[in-house]
């Protein structure tokens, strides 16, 4: 799945020179957490978002600083901190160049890039220009509509036994473990022997995935590595 398939194409944005309070009434009317900011000619200059308003002087929430510390901040810090508490303008307060994404962007690299960068929203841009944007709520939704999908037939138990062995194989997660699956019915009961909780977990999560499975019941015994590893 691509990005082009789950932005929002219809973007909600401001100009650098747009008041703050114009910005916030934008943002609280359309229950947006992040507004990008564009030039005249539509490019992408910058974005606003909630957590670049929430120290401000109109709230009481500008930060206060003893003298003698402010002084070994140095004045350009404290400037700039004053700034975005007082300004009323959004080019004094957005974030500049932010990390963007093109239409054509894996959501294994927007998750990954929101991860790094530690945001909600990614704007989408194409040769520059603004053409959407992705939320974290974006992922959400097209989420919920893939868990929704109906998934494939239902397999026979053999078919059935035949993909949970599968899905153990295709990760490290049990390359340590003795497994064993039977199925009757749909039925599934694993056994066998791993290292940690977790990795008993894991091993009902893959099984719960496979279509045609009614429940699953976990008998996989979890041991101590430290007493296996001297025979005891």
């Amino acid at each position: 799945m691509l990005v082009d398939d789950v932005m929002t194409h219809d973007v909600v944005t401001v100009r650098p020179g747009t008041l703050i309070a114009s910005a916030v009434a934008l943002m609280v009317d359309g229950r947006i957490s992040g507004l990008p900011v564009v030039d005249d000619n539509g490019d992408l200059v910058g974005i606003v978002t909630e957590g670049d308003l929430l120290r401000r002087v109109e709230l009481g929430t500008a930060r206060h600083r003893p003298v003698w510390l402010s002084f070994l901040r140095g004045l350009h810090r404290e400037a700039v901190e004053y700034v975005q508490a007082h300004t009323l303008r959004v080019a004094d307060v957005m974030t500049p160049r932010p990390a963007t994404v093109t239409p054509d962007a894996t959501l294994d690299e927007v998750v990954t890039l929101m991860e790094l960068r530690r945001v909600r929203r990614l704007p989408v841009v194409q040769t520059g220009r603004l053409v959407g944007i992705v939320s974290r709520g974006d992922l959400l939704r097209a989420l919920g509509q893939a868990m929704a999908t109906p998934p494939l037939g239902a397999l026979d138990d053999a078919a059935i036994e035949q993909a949970i062995l599968a899905a153990f194989a295709a990760t490290d997660v049990f390359s340590q473990c003795d497994m064993r699956v039977s199925v009757t019915e749909g039925h599934v009961l694993l056994e066998g022997l791993v290292q940690s909780h977790v990795v008993r977990t894991a091993a009902r999560v893959a099984a719960e995935r496979v279509p045609g499975v009614v429940d699953v019941q976990n008998l996989v015994v979890v041991i101590d590595p430290t007493v296996s590893a001297l025979g005891l």
